[in-house]
Parts: C-alpha cells; structure tokens; sequence
C-alpha cells in the first residue's frame, strides 16, 4: 500500500558564475494508500579546479511524509561539505 502509483520530478540548474552552480529539485510523489506530498531540495557548489565546495538542503519545506513500509521521514536538514580530488596516476 505504500508503493509509488505517480511521481514527477523536475530539476533545474543554474549557472551562477564558471564555478558556482545550483540545482534545485521538486519532486510530488503520489502513494496508493497515502497522503500525496511535494517535496523541494536545493545543493548549490563551488567547483575550482580538484576542490569542490557544497551546502545541501533537503525537504527545505519541512514537509511531514511517510516513506515506503510507513516510515516517518525527517523534516528538513542541512548539510556542508568539498571533495577533493587528487591525482595520484604515474607518469
């Protein structure tokens, strides 16, 4: 009863500056047995060369949900962070 009967996403990019970017996603998802909800999330990164930095938020609307098996699912949270990526290949 807590299987996916619909589920539309729609996800934009945009492009700050030539290092800084934005996605925001929107996803409504449609239960057989549920509540229908709408969920918005939002990462925006700043890319230089091998660093990468990030600050991520998810359910930005706080939105009360019950996930498959009718799990309560958290509110919003927020979370910070870079990847590094080195290059250890031989030459």
């Amino acid at each position: 009863l807590s299987n996916i009967k619909h589920q539309a996403v729609a996800t934009v990019v945009l492009k700050w500056h030539k290092w800084i970017n934005q996605t925001i996603t929107i996803r409504h998802i449609n239960r057989l047995a549920m509540a229908d909800y709408t969920l918005f999330d939002s990462k925006i990164q700043f890319n230089y060369k091998q660093l990468n930095l990030f600050a991520e938020a998810s359910n930005v609307l706080d939105t009360k949900y019950l996930e498959a098996g009718f799990v309560q699912m958290p509110g919003h949270w927020f979370k910070i962070g870079f990847d590094l990526k080195l290059n250890f290949a031989k030459k």
